[in-house]
């Protein structure tokens, strides 16, 4: 049996690569730069409205979370068949909702930035919404019965209605 040897040249041999398809070629650097320039120019432009897009939704989410608490508000009175209170405390950068007189029940923060005038509900027994100064019965039609909600340095605002019979967020 003779074996053939194989010539070490063909394993080490380099291929010269296939020249390129015709109309086949790479970036040039110039074309990468103005790709680039484009791309800056382009989400410079859109920067701006992202961050308000931000802000918009960091103050809707802080609205909602206010008006669940008025929520929680108006059912723990009537499930307790007690006064229940929601106060806002921006001095304190939070809001609670407690027993009137009593235990707190539950509180949140203030998101930095929100503005808010320090007020607060009274929801008696039967879910009704009055104002803790007057006793009168609230309506979504008179001062006491609405609060602005502002995000500080933005246009940015929201109102919280509180009616006889309901809670909602609207522009004004």
């Amino acid at each position: 049996q003779q074996h053939q040897s194989i010539p070490m040249s063909w394993l080490t041999r380099r291929r010269s690569p296939s020249p390129p398809a015709r109309g086949m070629r790479g970036l040039t650097l110039v074309e990468l730069m103005v790709v680039l320039a484009v791309l800056a120019v382009v989400a410079a432009v859109a920067a701006p409205s992202f961050v308000e897009t931000i802000r918009g939704n960091r103050l809707t989410a802080q609205v909602n979370e206010m008006v669940g608490a008025l929520q929680t508000a108006r059912a723990e009175a009537i499930r307790r068949n007690a006064a229940v209170q929601y106060c806002v405390r921006p001095a304190e950068n939070r809001w609670t909702v407690s027993i009137k007189g009593g235990a707190e029940l539950r509180r949140g923060d203030l998101a930095p930035g929100v503005q808010v005038a320090a007020h607060c509900v009274d929801f008696r027994a039967d879910g009704i919404a009055y104002d803790p100064g007057t006793g009168a019965v609230l309506t979504d039609s008179t001062p006491a019965g609405r609060r602005q909600v502002t995000l500080e340095g933005t246009s940015l605002s929201r109102f919280i209605y509180v009616n006889v019979a309901s809670v909602y967020v609207g522009k004004q």
